[in-house]
């Protein structure tokens, strides 16, 4: 199973260790095939460095790693049109199109959970794809 992470679960699993700490605990088990790009890392150390994180540039950069050393690194082709009138949340769609994701995971009740799907994705929260694990292991 193919699945996409947003930025802000990403963000999320890495100051807390609630239901997004938890999906990247699985991925790290090989539970599902996580994928990532250049753009949603730098948004994560974008935000990991600003003024509600305030991570110095050491913690930062090994909270990146342990994020690359789960996924695999995609540079996806930037779609043609904006699907979601806010670039950064076009980009996690392009890396959704790019690797045919089955799941996109946000926390995004803006941009993205109002689209339910892209592709052949789903775009759920964090706690609706650990029940979709949960379902697929019973």
């Amino acid at each position: 199973m193919r699945v996409v992470l947003d930025t802000n679960i990403l963000v999320s699993a890495s100051a807390y260790r609630g239901n997004e700490w938890r999906l990247l605990s699985l991925a790290q088990e090989s539970r599902y095939e996580l994928y990532t790009s250049p753009h949603v890392l730098e948004e994560l150390q974008r935000v990991l460095a600003g003024p509600n994180f305030g991570w110095d540039a050491e913690r930062i950069t090994r909270t990146a790693l342990g994020i690359v050393s789960v996924s695999s690194l995609i540079d996806p082709p930037r779609l043609t049109e904006s699907l979601t009138g806010h670039p950064p949340d076009d980009r996690i769609l392009d890396c959704v199109a790019a690797t045919e994701a089955d799941f996109l995971v946000t926390g995004d009740r803006r941009h993205l959970l109002p689209l339910r799907a892209f592709g052949n994705a789903r775009i759920v929260t964090a706690a609706d794809f650990l029940e979709e694990l949960e379902f697929q292991d019973s």
